[in-house]
């Protein structure tokens, strides 16, 4: 289990949230279970 610390667009698009913890072996799958969590990051992740 991963704790993520969040700020700025990411943390406004976690609901707030200034951390979020997420089970992920890779980068790549941390970066899908944010956005299955929090599918307003996906905007902010593609720029």
């Amino acid at each position: 289990m991963l704790k993520v610390c969040l700020s700025g667009p990411f943390k406004a698009a976690a609901d707030g949230a200034a951390s979020v913890l997420i089970s992920a072996a890779t980068i790549r799958e941390l970066l899908r279970e944010l956005v299955k969590q929090y599918p307003g990051m996906q905007n902010q992740l593609d720029d």
